[in-house]
């Protein structure tokens, strides 16, 4: 008995749903269609100022079939879209204001696969939503939002879901106390079937200005609840700290921390920032600058970098300077933990002896520290201190700036040596020479900066163990500059050490010339080469070329446009053992012109082609081509096209090639104010091997055409594709007929 009640009962709640449901859409619609008006609404400042109510309603059906020698497929659907929105006051918008909505989705599919049964699907999904705002304008505005959305499926598998949301924002805003604003969100879904997921959020910032201090403070709390996936937190704290402490000294602090947590994996995440400038005077300067980073999850990370310099002028001619720059890591995975360290220092005293010549000294240390394995045969572990001691010379003429400097002082170096864990010491005098020109006057035609760096160590018996000597150079031209603008330049830097791991060359050089003689029209040209070599590395090599030009005429017939861009790009890698590098080709070209200004025709052709590591043959060839045909005729615009892909790829000696051909044009027209339409047809024929074999061609035809009646939009789309594979030929047809209404109404 009692199970016969509960039956009854649950029959009744659901005949009364469906009953509730249906006499909301007919409210819905007998409102939409019959009582308002059609009207435009003018723009306010304050959109609450006036209440206004706004509503939509569509009907959507389409049509659809496939067919072919060994599938056949017939599908249709109706879809009803409705809709009201209601935005106003309650007496005053200072006071409460309101925004509510409902919408309403109605479709039904019905399908047939071959000689199968047909199927009907439906899925009916309702979505209601109501935000409100109590004393907008005050010091305490709260907002409360509200919202569910209903999910009904019937036909092969049936399902029903509810998902709810309620939230709130809460904001104090006082003059003397901290500006604090608070949201919670609280999210629940429940389909049938399974069980409830949950979602809970918290937001918390506090904002608040402290005399010269601005401070701010943030906290997002994420709890989530979920039977199939587990449940699973995540934690953020943010605090950041900004402090005048004086007009030229500003101090800057930031933290946060986050963590999560699931059934899978817990992880943290640290982080702390601190800077600091300050510049009292014009003499006196200094910025520090640190930075902690910590991660755990499987592994943990830890990191901490410190930065900082003074800068002083004792007098007008004696100066000083220090800089500091610490490194840590570490890395902990299992029982082992791996750590790099790096530390750098360089003082600096400066005394003006006269205007051109200056006599500094400079003492630097420099320590690196790294326990991995293979850090004895990089040359990781190593310390380095140096004094040196010397007189700069400067001096200006009037075709040009002449500098010299020379350098001498004592080095001592530390390191690890290949194949030996033990340290080894090198120790003994330094000299360094440096010359330079700048701003050089080649006559009236160009301007000239050289340089020149050399520096050495030897031991006691006069053995060199580091050997450095650096040349750069660049002209540009002063003349001619009307016509063309072109700058040169080049620099080799050679480091012989006597740890294998810090012996280095690297040349680079490149060239560019660009030029705007021509009205309206622009091009340039660029080339560049950079070479490394590293003993115990591999050769890298990378040069680049570009050049583009652009050019844009007007005549009495039309406009042409022609651009022009070509490109190559290439890395190359070798050593003893390997032999790689990749290379990149660019090629863009497009070409436009008007004829009288109603036709336009254009032409546009895109390459690309890779190339990857020269014993293990990998290329990849792109090329895309286009024509283009514009021009109005019969009152409308009609267009026509032309595009070729020839795609080409080569691995090993298997290779791939695809070609398509595509023809489309369109055509619009409008017919008063009333109606308009638009035309399309295309048809592509597409050829290839392997993976591309089985490409089809394909045509396609497509129509639409919009109608507005009174305050009613019609639309009629028709489209039918035709796809020709070898083994069969797949027709598909598609009919889409659509209508729908605004309406507005405010008071």
């Amino acid at each position: 008995m009692s199970h016969d009640m509960t039956s009854i009962d649950g029959g009744i709640g659901r005949r009364v749903s469906a009953a509730w449901r249906l006499a909301l859409v007919i409210a819905i619609v007998s409102t939409v269609l019959f009582f308002f008006p059609q009207s435009a609404i003018a723009k306010y400042r304050d959109l609450y100022q006036h209440t206004t109510l706004n509503g939509s309603v569509g009907f959507v059906y389409n049509k659809g079939e496939v067919r072919s020698k060994r599938y056949q497929r017939d599908d249709s659907g109706f879809r009803q879209v409705y809709s009201l929105n209601m935005r106003g006051k309650v007496k005053s918008s200072k006071y409460f204001i309101y925004d509510a909505s409902v919408l309403h989705n109605r479709n039904a599919i019905k399908s047939r696969v071959g000689n199968s049964n047909t199927t009907i699907n439906k899925l009916n999904t309702t979505t209601y939503r109501f935000n409100s705002t109590f004393l907008r304008r005050s010091a305490i505005p709260l907002t409360l939002r509200l919202s569910r959305n209903t999910a009904d499926s019937s036909g092969n598998s049936r399902s029903h879901s509810v998902r709810d949301a309620y939230g709130l924002d809460w904001s104090f805003k006082f003059k003397d106390l901290p500006e604090i604003h608070t949201s919670y969100d609280i999210t629940r879904t429940k389909s049938s079937g399974r069980a409830s997921d949950s979602t809970q959020q918290f937001r918390l910032l506090v904002r608040k200005n402290i005399g010269v201090t601005d401070n701010s403070f943030s906290a997002q709390r994420v709890n989530i609840k979920s039977p199939t996936s587990g449940n699973s937190a995540l934690t953020s704290l943010n605090y950041s700290n900004s402090t005048y402490l004086s007009k030229n000294t500003q101090m800057n602090a930031n933290a946060a921390k986050n963590s999560s947590s699931s059934n899978q994996i817990n992880t943290s995440a640290t982080s702390v920032d601190m800077s600091l400038y300050s510049k009292p005077s014009a003499d006196f300067s200094q910025s520090h600058n640190y930075s902690f980073q910590s991660t755990k999850a499987r592994t943990t990370n830890e990191s901490t970098l410190y930065s900082g310099s003074i800068r002083f002028n004792v007098t007008e001619r004696l100066s000083t300077s220090l800089h500091l720059n610490t490194y840590s890591h570490s890395t902990v995975i299992g029982a082992e933990r791996q750590r790099t360290n790096r530390t750098e220092s360089a003082d600096s005293i400066n005394y003006r002896l006269t205007r051109r010549l200056t006599w500094a000294t400079t003492a630097s240390y420099l320590a690196d520290r790294n326990n991995a394995p293979n850090a004895n045969r990089t040359g990781a572990n190593r310390t380095r201190y140096q004094l040196l001691t010397g007189l700069n010379y400067r001096r200006v003429f009037e075709y040009v700036t002449t500098t010299a400097s020379y350098r001498f002082g004592y080095l001592e170096e530390k390191s690890s040596v290949v194949g030996k864990a033990a340290l080894r010491k090198k120790r003994g005098m330094t000299q360094g020479v440096s010359l330079g020109l700048s701003k050089m006057r080649l006559w009236d035609y160009a301007l000239m900066n050289t340089s020149y760096q050399y520096s050495q160590a030897k031991n006691m018996i006069s053995d060199s163990f580091t050997d450095t000597t650096f040349y750069a150079a660049d002209i540009t031209n002063t003349a001619g500059r009307k016509y063309v603008r072109a700058k040169a330049s080049y620099n080799k830097k050679i480091e012989d050490s006597w740890v294998r791991a810090l012996n280095k060359k690297s040349e680079a050089y490149g060239i560019n010339l660009s030029t705007r003689y021509f009205a309206r029209s622009s091009g340039s040209v660029s080339y560049s080469r950079i070479n490394t070599y590293a003993e115990l590395a591999a050769k890298t090599s990378t040069s680049e070329m570009n050049a583009s030009a652009m050019t844009q005429r007007k005549s009495f017939a039309g406009d042409t446009t022609l651009e022009l861009e070509v490109g190559r790009s290439k890395v190359s890698q070798s050593n003893a053992d390997n032999l790689s590098g990749t290379a990149l080709e660019r090629l863009n070209v497009k070409h436009e012109f008007s004829v009288l200004k109603k036709t336009v025709f254009g032409f546009s052709m895109r390459r690309f082609a890779s190339s990857r590591n020269k014993r293990v043959l990998r290329r990849n060839n792109k090329t895309e081509l286009d024509l283009s045909h514009k021009r109005r005729i019969f009152g409308g615009s009609f267009s026509a096209d032309y595009s070729l892909l020839v795609i080409k790829n080569i691995y090993f000696a298997q290779q791939e090639n695809y070609k398509t051909h595509k023809i489309e044009s369109h055509y619009s027209r409008s017919i008063g104010n009333k109606l308009s339409g638009a035309l399309s047809v295309s048809k592509s024929k597409s050829t290839g091997t392997f993976l591309y074999s089985q490409l089809p061609d394909e045509t396609e035809v497509g129509a639409t055409v919009y109608y507005t009646l009174r305050s009613w939009l019609l639309s009629l789309e028709y489209s039918n594709k035709t796809s020709k594979y070898t083994y069969d030929t797949i027709k598909s047809n598609r009919l889409m007929l659509s209508l729908s209404r605004q309406f507005v109404r405010e008071w």
